[in-house]
């Protein structure tokens, strides 16, 4: 196997993480935007991840990942007691979008764990192509 793929799927992990962690923290910003019950509210973001079919290579699967596309999630709010907000119903009710903050914290977690192992091995990677020009000089 050579090394040139390394940099590319190393990449496209990073890219594909980077999407994860977008959408996390745009999940988290707009997590108590109210609405009147009954409305639409804010809808959580998911980044749907394929792999990158690559050459076929005894032994390699693939060669990266990238982002399908971003899947969105329910615009159905969950019903929540606030009396005190301008948008409640003569019940005291808001909808509130249905995102946890607890699953898009693991997720920003695990999606920056990657990011970092990706751009540690275009580093590594980088190193290796270096040495190997330097075998030729």
């Amino acid at each position: 196997m050579s090394l040139f793929p390394a940099l590319s799927i190393s990449a496209s992990g990073a890219d594909a993480m980077q999407t994860w962690i977008d959408t996390a923290a745009g999940n988290v910003a707009n997590m108590n935007d109210a609405a009147r019950v009954g409305s639409r509210v804010y809808a959580q973001q998911t980044p749907i991840l394929q792999p990158v079919a690559g050459p076929a290579v005894a032994g390699v699967a693939t060669e990266g990942v990238n982002v399908a596309r971003v899947a969105l999630g329910t615009s159905v709010g969950i019903t929540t007691y606030e009396p005190t907000s301008p948008l409640a119903n003569g019940g005291g009710e808001i909808a509130l979008p249905n995102v946890t903050l607890a699953e898009q914290m693991v997720g920003m977690i695990s999606a920056q764990e990657s990011y970092g192992a990706n751009t540690a091995m275009m580093a590594k990677a980088q190193i290796a192509y270096n040495a190997a020009l330097a075998i030729g000089a």
